[in-house]
């Protein structure tokens, strides 16, 4: 029997090559996301219910996308439609074109992002952000927000020049709950300082010191202590219309008329030697006669009242 060594050698070198065609096919596949472009892996994570799956998924994306948190601030129209993967911080819900409103830190700075997520909703009622990835459902409040980084993945939409717009869904979030749970008890201390300020100065009743000690607890009227006096005092009050209405209730009526449409200057106040009085001056000015006139206002305030937190003379 005999042997044709160049159809041997024909034979093997098909081979060789037929071995190479199918590396290079098996690993263009592996390189390539086995075939499948952003859109592809997209409409995949969107669809799926496995948040698993879509974490697998989105590393493929992110090999491939185009726009990433360092380049996003320099993209202009010519970024156009690209795909992008991107963390965005202090995301806001927004009642514009685009739902959501963030930031993407770049490698020195920062820029901000108009976004149309499409697996989460906001409502400006409850202020509730709801974020569903796969079957997983996640509320956020407006503080939690504050405290998470949400890694997004879509596309580049040019909308307009100042923030750049995005189009596209979380994938996964990070929330900093050591920052939250600083925040919670600094509101937390916050709330109940306001709540003993107001119980010792309450909202609906007129605050009285009277230096000859005839103040009365009332209905209407919480007589405060020296001490608070002197506190009042030095937050300086804002005087109502009615308190000056009663500081210059002693001037004559031509006199009154032009204090009461003058303008007012800043209220100074001081307390007296023996803390039993609030004393304030203050200038009005304005057309008295024909001529530019001002006027020196002094008095003592014995009546005022609390709004939010803040002290008004009465």
């Amino acid at each position: 029997m005999k042997f044709n060594l160049s159809s041997i050698k024909e034979w093997s070198l098909k081979k060789k090559i037929g071995y190479g065609f199918l590396t290079f096919i098996i690993l263009a596949g592996i390189f390539s996301g086995g075939g499948k472009n952003p859109d592809d892996l997209l409409k995949e994570m969107n669809n799926s219910k496995d948040k698993a799956e879509i974490l697998e998924l989105s590393k493929k994306f992110k090999e491939m996308a185009e726009i990433k948190n360092e380049n996003f601030k320099n993209c202009k129209s010519n970024c156009e439609g690209k795909s992008t993967s991107i963390q965005i911080s202090g995301l806001k819900g927004s009642t514009n074109k685009f739902p959501f409103r963030g930031k993407v830190q770049g490698s020195s700075s920062s820029h901000g992002s108009d976004l149309k997520i499409w697996n989460a909703s906001y409502d400006k009622n409850s202020k509730i952000t709801k974020v569903t990835i796969g079957s997983d459902i996640k509320e956020f409040t407006p503080l939690e927000l504050s405290v998470t980084k949400f890694n997004v993945m879509g596309r580049f939409v040019e909308y307009h020049m100042m923030n750049h717009d995005v189009g596209g869904m979380i994938i996964s979030y990070t929330t900093d709950t050591a920052k939250l749970d600083k925040i919670k008890k600094e509101q937390e201390r916050k709330q109940k300082e306001i709540a003993e300020f107001n119980a010792k100065f309450p909202q609906k009743k007129t605050l009285a010191y009277y230096s000859d000690g005839s103040c009365r607890n009332s209905s209407k009227t919480k007589c405060i202590s020296k001490s608070d006096l002197k506190l009042i005092c030095s937050k300086k009050p804002f005087i109502t219309d009615f308190a000056h209405q009663k500081l210059t209730l002693t001037k004559a009526r031509v006199k009154q008329n032009f204090l009461k449409a003058g303008k007012r200057s800043f209220p100074v106040y001081a307390l007296s030697k023996d803390g039993e009085k609030c004393f304030v001056q203050y200038d009005v000015t304005g057309m008295y006669n024909g001529t530019n006139h001002r006027e020196r206002v002094f008095g003592y305030i014995a009546n005022f009242y609390n709004y939010k937190g803040n002290f008004f003379a009465n």
